[in-house]
C-alpha cells in the first residue's frame, strides 16, 4: 500500500511539474502576444512597423507589378503599408500607406485583420493619383480593393519578417508583405 501511495505522489508530481513548466513557455501572453509583436514590431504602445510589398495576387494571378514601378520612390518600397499600434491594452490600431489611412482591428486570437472605413483619402476611389516631385504617382487601396465598408482578411502567415493576408470578396486577393525587422 506505501508502495502504491508512493507512486501516486511520484507521478502526480511529475505531471504537476510538467504542466506549470509548460504554463511559462510564453510568460510575455502566448501566440497572440508575438503576433502582435511581429505585425507592429513590439507589444507596446505607440509601436509601428514598416512592411514592404513582395506579392499581390488577384484571382491566382501576380499583379504586383501594377504597384512596383509607380510607388518606387518610397524607399524601394519598404514603406508601402506601415502599420501602427496606438494603444496596447486598448487594443487601438491603425495601418497608413502612401494614400490611405485606416481605421484596424485585431480580432482576439490575432488570425483576422479588419481595415475599416477610411479615415482620410482623397475620395472613396480604389486608386488614387497625386503629385511628388512634378511626378504623377498612383496608388490602388490594396487593403479595401472593392470599395467595401470594411474588409477582414485571414492572416495565412506571420513572422517577424513575413505577412501573408487573404481575402475572398468577388475576387479573390493574397497579399504578401515582407519586413526588414
Amino acid at each position: 500500500m506505501k508502495k502504491y501511495k508512493f507512486h501516486i505522489i511520484v507521478t502526480f508530481s511529475l505531471i504537476s511539474a510538467l504542466l506549470f513548466n509548460t504554463c511559462k513557455k510564453y510568460p510575455e501572453g502566448g501566440l497572440v502576444y508575438y503576433r502582435i509583436k511581429h505585425l507592429f514590431g513590439k507589444n507596446a504602445d505607440q509601436a509601428s512597423k514598416s512592411w514592404k510589398l513582395k506579392l499581390y495576387e488577384v484571382n491566382g494571378i501576380d499583379s504586383t507589378n501594377l504597384f512596383q514601378g509607380a510607388n518606387s520612390y518610397i524607399d524601394d518600397q519598404q514603406n508601402f503599408v506601415i502599420f501602427l499600434l496606438y494603444n496596447c491594452k486598448g487594443q487601438t490600431y491603425g495601418a497608413h500607406t502612401n494614400l490611405y489611412d485606416y481605421a484596424m482591428s485585431v480580432d482576439k486570437d490575432a488570425k483576422t485583420l479588419g481595415f475599416g472605413t477610411l479615415l482620410s483619402a482623397y475620395n472613396n476611389d480604389t486608386s488614387q493619383c497625386f503629385l511628388k516631385n512634378n511626378n504623377l504617382t498612383c496608388q490602388r487601396n490594396i487593403l479595401n480593393p472593392e470599395k467595401n465598408k470594411s474588409t477582414e482578411w485571414n492572416i495565412r502567415d506571420l513572422t517577424a519578417t513575413e505577412l501573408t493576408i487573404s481575402k475572398q470578396l468577388n475576387n479573390n486577393y493574397k497579399i504578401i508583405l515582407s519586413s526588414s525587422k
